[in-house]
């Protein structure tokens, strides 16, 4: 009686299909990921269903949280590299909902940490001095060359001034590139003041950005 779905019989990896379970309310799309051979058998003894995303886990960025994310955010991109996000298509060819949300998610969380800082300048030279509005809470900045003038900074530290006119070392580091994320311990400062201790050209800074995590 089911000699008319005999063709069902084979599958090879990568074909797509239905799983049905009434009974829990399952009816989804998947693919065969994966088979166990037995070549004396020359039988299959196991096959795994699921999606391409299942298959290359955790380099997927569905199988991060947003925390997580943020912290590969800020020692990539932080760091003067580019960060992968590993994002693949499913078998609708769309980029799967679940990688769809943590994607927004994590445009939102950096938007809310680094989208509106509490104060930022530019400069050039061996010094440049953020002055904050008011005694604020700092700790992390942005900092940014100006690429077309090429990578130039070799060195730098990064001072707190606090309101009776002395000075913090807050955070150092070598390179800084398109873009350097510093943080440091959460400091009441009223300024801040980078400082160039090497460099290949005088220092062209696009951007000193001050902010506080929330």
């Amino acid at each position: 009686e089911y000699r008319q779905y005999s063709f069902l019989q084979s599958i090879f990896l990568g074909d797509a299909v239905r799983v049905i379970a009434k009974r829990v309310g399952v009816e989804v799309s998947m693919r065969m990921t994966e088979y166990t051979y037995n070549c004396l058998t020359r039988q299959y003894e196991k096959m795994t269903l699921g999606t391409v995303a299942d298959t290359v886990g955790a380099s997927l960025i569905s199988c991060k949280t947003t925390i997580e994310l943020m912290e590969k955010y800020e020692t990539s991109v932080g760091r003067n590299t580019n960060m992968l996000l590993g994002i693949v298509v499913d078998d609708r060819g769309l980029v799967p909902d679940a990688d769809v949300q943590r994607i927004t998610e994590f445009g939102k969380a950096i938007q809310e940490r680094y989208g509106s800082p509490i104060a930022e300048t530019s400069g050039k030279g061996a010094s440049i001095t953020l002055k904050l509005k008011s005694k604020t809470i700092v700790d992390r900045v942005i900092l940014q060359e100006e690429i077309s003038k090429g990578e130039r900074v070799l060195s730098w530290h990064l001072e707190g001034i606090k309101t009776d006119g002395s000075s913090v070392m807050l955070c150092e580091g070598t390179n800084i590139g398109h873009k350097r994320i510093a943080t440091f311990y959460p400091t009441e400062l009223v300024g801040l003041r980078f400082i160039s201790d090497s460099s290949k050209a005088k220092p062209v800074i696009r951007r000193l950005a001050a902010f506080r995590a929330n």
